[in-house]
């Protein structure tokens, strides 16, 4: 896959730039509770929370994103774990901690574009609710 990778329709409302004639149609729509897993250690369990806490409330994490949270908040707590021990995290894995932090939109970078919040459609807003 060349180029950019393309931004999910909720990061485009975020950010201001999502354009409904630009989108198709019929975009299915994932549902389900994301609920973490029992089997999580307690950092990652911690840093599930916070992601959720954060980004889940806003929609922007669905059911089908489950596994790259999990894979995220594992490493995560992996990091944490190697870190307070005295250890060294292997490169490797520090890589695919910020690449999976960048595609969840948790890096700086990421975090600066989302720059505004999902605004009301005007079809559903009240023209009074401004007098």
């Amino acid at each position: 896959m060349a180029g950019r990778p393309r931004k999910t329709r909720e990061l485009k409302i975020l950010k201001g730039t999502f354009r409904k004639h630009r989108e198709p149609k019929d975009i299915p729509k994932p549902e389900g509770e994301l609920n973490p897993p029992t089997w999580l250690t307690q950092e990652a369990l911690v840093m599930w929370h916070r992601l959720m806490d954060g980004y889940g409330k806003l929609g922007v994490y669905t059911s089908v994103d489950q596994a790259i949270l999990i894979i995220f908040c594992e490493l995560w707590s992996n990091y944490v774990e190697t870190t307070k021990s005295g250890g060294l995290f292997p490169a490797p894995h520090l890589g695919q901690l910020r690449l999976l932090a960048g595609s969840l939109g948790l890096d700086p970078a990421s975090r600066q574009k989302l720059t505004s919040m999902p605004k009301e459609d005007k079809k559903d807003a009240d023209p009074w609710d401004d007098l």
